[in-house]
């Protein structure tokens, strides 16, 4: 009876604190890693007391993993199944996937998505494909493809589930870091980043009933019970990757691809800080440009009555995780500061230096012209600021209103976009996921990343954030244990107990 009342009471607990987390082409080719065995498929063991392991199952990082070679290396003869050339392989469909994985970099290019603008950040061709041509002879061979694997993500919260109706069981993601033509991170243009470029593959996790929904879940919590890095749990984790990662896993979509959307995170190419997504073009099964998720156009939406109105309009679908952005505001990118303070109510002086600071950037090319003009145009509005320490020439900018709007309503809305969930309203730099500092100016193409990757408070959890807007109010954030509690909530009650949410960084 003890057993039972603790079983129970440990349910309730789960139940409650998931409740308040939730407020805030072709034929698979055959390998012995192509499917799990019937027996290790975690139904066979009860999960009446599940204990989520975030390490072993949600955010995988561990270096006798990420550095594993059979599984991340590539050659002329076999490629890892977590190697970006295998994984670019599978999603390219009949495309040559050296065009495909050059169909990502395509950053040099200004263009229209969705009638918003993205500003061109040419460096891309200097500083990524043209050393990347160079290690393979004039051709873009995936083996030198200039990344390095940081981390296998459990993206099993943003599943998608109304009532007995599954769509989704969420995502699961690889995150590269980007190399330079020494193998060492890809600097940035500025700031105190190991490295200033990420890349995310980020899969939809196939399900259409709740019984897949369920042999998801068991099969990543099966990972628990292994030893983190030891040849059993590799395997395993490597059978449960390729049931999302290879070639015919996305019946009826792009290449057959699972694929759900590519996201580039940089400062390396130019600045600020920028956010992107590709996806698979239906026609053409190349990777195109697409809109950022739940973010509207930063330069021409921020502190405009517009988006008061939609703020206020739409307060209560913000609070309680409802709340979709209408697709015609979704943004082209996602630009998340540090911006220049060219604030036209500070010291004149200042704002000559400033201006001429952010002039010289953009002549030498670190800064897309067209998008300083676009700054200079939004510092119009006179938006509010926040500083940056020990420097008076950049500063934040969070998304902000003219008029009055519920500071908590502000808050939710700008969390879920990818600026504010990147920077002001989590008070990260930019990246959740990163080059640890011993990586920093190490080659790490020959001798490794030195130790795990680098994660934010964000993630792991830290001092409480000070909201950027609202005196006095702060915010603690530890979403790898939000994600813990939601595995063990749906591994005890089942996806029933799951509601639709617009989560989606």
């Amino acid at each position: 009876m003890h057993s039972f009342l603790a079983t129970a009471a440990r349910s309730l607990s789960i139940l409650f604190l998931t409740a308040s987390f939730s407020s805030g082409q072709g034929r698979i080719p055959h390998s012995r890693e192509s499917t799990l065995p019937r027996g290790e498929r975690g139904s066979h063991e009860s999960v009446a007391d599940p204990k989520v392991s975030i390490d072993r199952e949600l955010m995988i990082t561990d270096l006798r993993v990420i550095e594993d070679p059979l599984r991340t290396g590539s050659s002329q003869r076999r490629s890892g199944v977590w190697s970006f050339k295998y994984l670019i392989e599978q999603m390219a469909g009949k495309n040559d996937p050296a065009e495909f994985a050059l169909s990502l970099f395509t950053h040099g290019e200004e263009g229209l998505i969705n009638g918003h603008v993205a500003p061109s950040r040419p460096a891309v061709w200097e500083r990524i494909i043209e050393p990347w041509l160079a290690k393979g002879g004039g051709e873009l061979d995936l083996r030198f493809a200039p990344v390095k694997l940081l981390a296998i993500v459990n993206r099993m919260d943003l599943r998608q589930v109304i009532g007995d109706e599954v769509l989704s069981a969420g995502e699961g993601r690889f995150v590269f870091g980007v190399l330079d033509e020494n193998g060492k991170p890809l600097t940035p243009t500025g700031g105190p980043a190991v490295g200033g470029m990420t890349i995310i593959l980020e899969y939809d996790l196939p399900a259409s009933s709740l019984r897949d929904l369920k042999r998801w879940a068991e099969d990543w919590h099966a990972l628990g019970r292994m030893k983190l890095g030891s040849r059993e749990y590799n395997r395993h984790l490597a059978m449960l990757t390729q049931r999302f990662t290879n070639r015919g896993r996305g019946v009826g979509r792009p290449n057959e691809s699972a694929l759900n959307q590519i996201r580039t995170n940089d400062v390396a190419l130019a600045t600020p800080w920028e956010l992107r997504e590709w996806v698979i073009d239906k026609e053409l099964g190349l990777l195109i440009p697409g809109s950022v998720a739940e973010t509207p156009d930063f330069v021409t939406m921020n502190n405009t009555t517009e988006l008061a109105d939609l703020l206020n309009d739409n307060a209560d679908a913000i609070l309680d995780g409802s709340f979709r952005l209408p697709t015609e505001l979704a943004a082209a990118v996602a630009p998340a500061g540090p911006f220049f303070d060219l604030s036209p109510t500070q010291d004149p002086a200042m704002l000559d230096a400033n201006l001429s600071a952010a002039r010289a950037t953009a002549g030498f090319g670190i800064m897309n012209e067209e998008f300083l003009m676009s700054l200079v145009q939004l510092y119009q509005s006179a938006p509010l600021v926040t500083a940056i320490p020990e420097t008076t020439v950049v500063v934040n900018m969070p998304w902000q209103t003219p008029v009055n709007v519920d500071p908590e309503v502000r808050h939710r809305f700008a969390l879920n976009t990818c600026s504010g969930c990147h920077r002001d309203e989590t008070g990260v730099g930019f990246l959740h996921v990163g080059f640890p500092e011993a990586s920093r100016d190490r080659d790490i193409a020959r001798t490794g990343l030195g130790e795990s990757a680098f994660l934010s408070t964000f993630l792991v959890g830290g001092e409480p954030i000070q909201d950027p807007l609202a005196e006095g109010v702060s915010r603690s954030f530890n979403d790898l244990e939000r994600r813990r509690v939601d595995l063990e909530a749906l591994l005890l009650f089942g996806g029933r107990h799951f509601r639709m949410s617009n989560r989606r960084h």
